[in-house]
């Protein structure tokens, strides 16, 4: 497998993980309300979410079971992936809740317990077994009814080809944003949450439909996460430094760096989440594409 595929996977392992770790402490965070909950038990189920995941990704792929050197290139990727985010989150916290530096003990501990959970639960995970040749049964039995894969449209979408969805998909979030912010702080609202999501579900269901008659077509599989990823970035990086302004006129000061590094986790997999079920299936067939014309087609 050359380098730039694990790299494609490790992106893609990444992409998991951190959505998983952020679910996570969403629902870590309402469940601490009834019974007692350990900040492990996030990573642990953010890895294995993510090396499922990436598994699968990789058996639908090469319709094969890995080879050694794969396996071992998979197991090294998210190992590294798994070391880098929790000693960066537990670094973080540490410094965020204590003046004094990290002393070696504890920087050794930050570093080999996760690079142990990494390298042991990836090792279990991607190891061939019982379920990766059902999970490979199952994933050529589907394949084999689609049939073979139809050719890729000639007006894919692509990253450099967002400027118009984000322009149409701002326009809408920003006022309605505003409003909701207003609102929030004139009439003491406390669902400031909730109107958040619903504005942020009206400006993507509107963007989107602008793709789809743009297109003349609901998007491909690529597309989709592209839309996905795309919006989730770009409204966190807005509700962030929003949120910023805000504090700071508000109870001038800001939050700390672990708390803006928290706020970013979240934000991205929360949002992607939104956006995820804003973009799906069902919603794409609610939107009828506009028929391109024949001067279209000629162009």
């Amino acid at each position: 497998m050359p380098t730039k595929e694990i790299l494609r996977y490790g992106i893609y392992y990444a992409l998991i993980y951190v959505g998983v770790l952020g679910v996570i402490f969403v629902g870590a965070t309402i469940a601490t309300l009834f019974f007692e909950f350990r900040s492990s038990h996030m990573s642990i189920g953010a890895l294995i979410g993510a090396a499922g995941f990436t598994y699968l990704r990789f058996l639908e792929d090469k319709l094969r079971l890995p080879t050694p050197r794969e396996y071992w290139s998979l197991v090294a990727v998210g190992s590294i992936i798994v070391l880098v985010v929790d000693v960066t989150l537990n670094a973080l916290v540490i410094q965020s809740t204590q003046r004094a530096g990290i002393d070696r003990l504890v920087l050794l501990i930050l570093i080999g317990f996760p690079l142990f959970k990494g390298v042991l639960g990836n090792m279990l995970f991607f190891r061939g077994g019982r379920f990766a040749e059902r999970s490979l049964e199952w994933i050529k039995a589907k394949q084999a009814l689609r049939g073979p894969p139809p050719e890729p449209p000639s007006n894919r979408m692509t990253f450099g080809g967002m400027g118009p969805f984000l322009v149409r998909y701002f326009a809408v979030y920003i006022p309605l944003y505003a409003l909701t912010e207003w609102v929030s702080i004139t009439r003491d609202f406390t669902g400031e949450w909730a109107l958040s999501l619903a504005v942020m579900i009206i400006a993507a269901i509107c963007a989107f439909a602008y793709v789809v008659r743009h297109l003349g077509r609901r998007p491909t599989r690529s597309e989709y996460w592209l839309l996905v990823f795309t919006s989730a970035v770009f409204a966190t990086v807005f509700e962030f430094v929003a949120k910023l302004v805000i504090d700071y006129y508000r109870f001038d000061g800001l939050p700390d760096v672990g708390t803006w590094f928290l706020y970013i986790l979240v934000g991205i997999s929360l949002f992607a989440a939104v956006h995820a079920i804003a973009y799906s299936r069902p919603v794409a067939w609610l939107i009828r594409p506009r028929p391109h014309s024949t001067h279209d087609a000629k162009a």
